[in-house]
């Protein structure tokens, strides 16, 4: 049965709700979900937190996150249950607009013929692009989450990390060259390195 406090976010009078069970408050497949977290909270007296719950509100798609904690008597026997909704539909917006925008950027990243590396102030490598992996020096699994001095030659890891520590000082390196011994012989490279945010955090 439910209580008043359940009501905030979902728009209905107390009265929808009070003294009501979850099969009266609330209809269909939501009612079916609310009452099987209930049940589960009330078998294994755990929370359950964040339930994700989608109603229809004014002809518009709304989505609350629901959290629910047991309340134990003194011989720890769950006898109620507490209840807290949160509004997260523009939370919800907001993640489906990033989603949207690193997908077009990953789009324009991947028309990109070049080489891309993403590393922390480190030298750590963990993200790469590369139109063909053939032009890669090894393989990811020998460089992903691991430095430059790791994975490079001493002298090209030595001019890697000079364009990385200029990128942090001054928001971008100026374009600088290294060369490795490849397959089908020795490559030249030039490297152009610049500070994703803030360079000084």
């Amino acid at each position: 049965v439910l209580a008043d406090a359940m009501t905030v976010h979902l728009l209905q009078r107390p009265e929808h709700f009070a003294g009501k069970t979850v099969a009266q408050a609330f209809s269909g497949l939501l009612a079916d979900r609310f009452a099987g977290k209930l049940k589960t909270v009330l078998r294994t007296g755990r929370a359950a937190m964040d339930v994700p719950i989608q109603i229809r509100r004014r002809g518009e798609t709304v989505y609350q996150s629901v959290s629910l904690s047991p309340i134990k008597n003194g011989r720890g026997k769950t006898r109620a249950i507490v209840g807290i909704i949160r509004d997260v539909t523009n939370l919800m917006a907001a993640e489906a607009a990033l989603r949207k925008e690193r997908e077009h950027l990953r789009g324009t990243i991947d028309a990109l013929p070049d080489l891309m590396f993403e590393v922390d102030r480190r030298g750590r490598i963990f993200d790469y692009h590369t139109p063909d992996p053939a032009r890669l020096y090894t393989t990811p699994e020998k460089f992903l989450n691991k430095t430059v001095r790791e994975v490079f030659p001493p002298a090209t890891a030595d001019i890697l990390m000079k364009s990385i520590a200029a990128a942090l000082r001054d928001g971008h390196a100026p374009a600088a060259t290294y060369s490795l011994q490849m397959p089908g012989g020795r490559r030249w490279y030039e490297i152009t390195a610049a500070a994703l945010g803030n360079p000084a955090s």
